[in-house]
């Protein structure tokens, strides 16, 4: 009859074996995890410490992000997210703010190895408030944007179908919302195609 191996003999056998096999390694495990990320989000990271390091630049601060301290950086941060902009002076979508935020934030724990999170540390509660607000205000300006353009398109609809009469309704409506008081003649609609929505 064949030997009988007992279970528990068969697992110490393997786990010696494996104990005996195995190296561990730090800077593999690194280099593993470093290349699970997504190469997207390196990318975003790098274009987002880019936009801070270059708004830092025109505030006159010229330390690197892991050597100011908490205090001060929860004080810039609240600045950076209300008042960048982008190169030709316009402003960033809401979730844009919510992308430096959240890249910075990576940048402070998974590179530069901080002990605080931006975005969850308490001592940052500051900045994310204005983050907040930056973000609410940002929404209701793309709400009148939109309402805008909404209002653009649903005059040039009216137009194709032939010039809305002198006098009505929908006329002093469009007229008063363009602000063409005192030359709502047909010849407005080559106006407002030059008319400049964007803030």
């Amino acid at each position: 009859m064949a030997e009988e191996i007992s279970l528990q003999d068969f697992f110490d056998d393997k786990v010696l074996e494996m104990t005996s096999s195995v190296c561990l390694d730090d800077e593999e495990l690194e280099m593993f995890v470093d290349q699970q990320k997504n190469c997207n989000t390196k990318k975003k990271t790098i274009s987002n410490l880019r936009k801070w390091y270059g708004w830092c630049e025109s505030v006159g601060e010229c330390r690197k992000i892991g050597k100011i301290p908490s205090t001060e950086l929860d004080r810039l941060l609240g600045h950076f997210f209300s008042k960048v902009r982008k190169s030709d002076d316009s402003l960033y979508e809401p979730d844009t703010l919510t992308s430096f935020q959240r890249s910075l934030d990576r940048h402070l724990t998974q590179e530069l190895r901080k002990p605080y999170s931006i975005i969850r540390d308490t001592r940052f509660s500051s900045s994310r408030e204005k983050l907040k607000a930056a973000r609410k205000m940002l929404k209701k300006k793309g709400k009148e944007i939109r309402t805008m353009l909404l209002n653009h398109w649903k005059w040039m609809t009216l137009t194709r179908c032939g010039p809305v009469q002198w006098g009505t309704p929908v006329q002093r409506y469009y007229s008063i919302l363009f602000g063409f008081y005192s030359r709502c003649i047909w010849g407005c609609v080559e106006e407002m195609n030059i008319i400049n929505l964007h803030m």
